[in-house]
C-alpha cells in the first residue's frame, strides 16, 4: 500500500474544491490537502461552492454527503450543468451499498468513509486525476 508521500506532482489536480460544513473537519482536511501540495478552495456550504464562478473547471470535488444548504450528493450534477468537468469524491459517515450505487450514478468517482484516512484521500485524488488526464490527453 502506498502513502500520501508517494503521490507525484503530476498526479495532482489543478485545484481541490472542498465542501464540509463542520469547520473543524473542513480545516483539518484543508490543511491535510495543502500539506500534500494541493491548491484548496474550501466552502462551509455547498451553495457557496455552486455559486463560486471563480472555481477551476477541472477541479477535483471533495464533499461531505451531509451538507445543510444542498445535499452533497447532488452537487456534481449541478456543477456539470454549469460546465464543470472535474471529478468528485464523496465523504460519508455510513457508506452503505445503496449510497455507493447512488453516488456513482450521481457522478462520484469514489466514496470514502468518515473520518477520512489521509492516505486513502490522497490515493483517491491521485487515481481520479490520472483517469481524468488520460481522458483529456
Amino acid at each position: 500500500m502506498s502513502n500520501a508521500s508517494n503521490i507525484l506532482k503530476e498526479d495532482m489536480p489543478d485545484e481541490i474544491l472542498l465542501a464540509e460544513q463542520d469547520p473543524a473537519v473542513r480545516r483539518s482536511i484543508q490543511l491535510l490537502l495543502r500539506g500534500n501540495g494541493h491548491d484548496v478552495k474550501a466552502y462551509g456550504q455547498a451553495l457557496a461552492l455552486v455559486n463560486d464562478r471563480a472555481r477551476h473547471p477541472l477541479g477535483c470535488l471533495v464533499i461531505d454527503q451531509a451538507m445543510a444548504s444542498l445535499d452533497g450528493t447532488s452537487v456534481p450534477h449541478v456543477l456539470n450543468a454549469q460546465g464543470w468537468t472535474g471529478r468528485a469524491i464523496l465523504l460519508a459517515m455510513d457508506p452503505a451499498p445503496a449510497l455507493l450505487a447512488g453516488a456513482q450514478a450521481r457522478g462520484f468517482d469514489v466514496v470514502l468513509a468518515k473520518p477520512v484516512q489521509a492516505h486513502l484521500l490522497a490515493e483517491a485524488i491521485a487515481r481520479i486525476h490520472r483517469r481524468q488526464m488520460a481522458r483529456t490527453g
